[in-house]
């Protein structure tokens, strides 16, 4: 499997404030475009968790149905009127729609 990189990556604080620290991304954000497909999508998450990253993200920008997984939870539908969650980040779907 090759390497991937997220449409958008959250990093903590510490890891930005010390270009030493060896702290993974924090939370990875995948976009579904047309010609990709969730099983896809869901391997770049399993690969993101063998990197140490513990929170991922799929968005679907034609449903605005989201997928919110955390390392060795079960993954979480997300609808339009709920919100994303990775540990103390928390969004609202219906704020990501607005702005778009």
């Amino acid at each position: 499997m090759g390497r991937f990189v997220p449409d958008v990556a959250v990093q903590r604080r510490e890891a930005i404030q010390d270009p030493n620290a060896k702290l993974p991304i924090y939370l990875c954000v995948e976009i579904l475009s047309p010609r990709e497909r969730l099983g896809e999508m869901l391997a770049k998450g399993e690969a993101y968790y063998n990197w140490g990253v513990p929170y991922f993200w799929v968005m679907d920008p034609e449903t605005w149905i989201a997928g919110s997984y955390a390392k060795g939870e079960h993954p979480k539908e997300v609808a339009v009127d709920g919100e994303l969650t990775a540990g103390k980040i928390s969004i609202a779907m219906v704020e990501i729609v607005s702005e778009i």
